[in-house]
């Protein structure tokens, strides 16, 4: 064999060395490619689940709470109805208190005119006596009244639907003061 022939087998070898190496390292650079590309979807893939179940979490989150101000508006909606309730009753009674001390004194001054109170109950008990109402019948009346009961007051005689012998008198002195 010749030199030259020998020479040049050491050179295709070479050269077919180089080929391989460049068709592993093309192979080598494509599946790193790949391996890349399939590892930057997953990434995505999963960062888009995480980013997923965190907006759920947030909008869950922001709902809830909107919830709970909804609650709580609800809740001092009804508690500010409550106190314009009660305001408005504890007014009632406050001016129904105010008539009521205002009768009591009215009808004391009343009783200090004997003969027009004396008038003014004969007329108010023979209203009483037309009307219709279950027995026993109880009149409750000031001790400085005490003249009209149990005396026998029939004003009207037959016309009169309230037999007064059945009528329960009593007397309350401390009725005009405080009742």
């Amino acid at each position: 064999m010749d030199n030259r022939a020998c020479g040049k087998i050491p050179d295709m070898m070479t050269l077919e060395i180089q080929r391989l190496v460049a068709f592993i390292d093309q192979e080598a650079n494509t599946k790193v490619e790949e391996i890349d590309a399939k590892a930057e979807e997953e990434f995505q893939l999963e960062k888009s689940r995480l980013v997923q179940n965190q907006r759920l979490k947030i909008m869950d989150f922001y709902a809830k709470k909107e919830k709970q101000l909804e609650l709580s508006k609800k809740i001092q909606d009804s508690n500010l109805m409550h106190q314009a309730r009660l305001q408005v009753l504890q007014s009632r009674e406050q001016f129904i208190e105010k008539l009521l001390a205002e009768a009591r004194e009215r009808l004391f001054a009343a009783t200090q005119h004997t003969d027009k109170y004396r008038t003014t109950l004969e007329g108010l008990i023979t209203q009483v006596s037309f009307r219709p109402l279950p027995l026993p019948l109880s009149l409750r009346f000031y001790l400085a009244t005490d003249w009209i009961a149990p005396s026998p007051f029939k004003p009207y005689g037959d016309y009169a639907t309230i037999d007064f012998d059945e009528v329960q008198w009593y007397s309350d002195g401390d009725w005009l003061q405080g009742g």
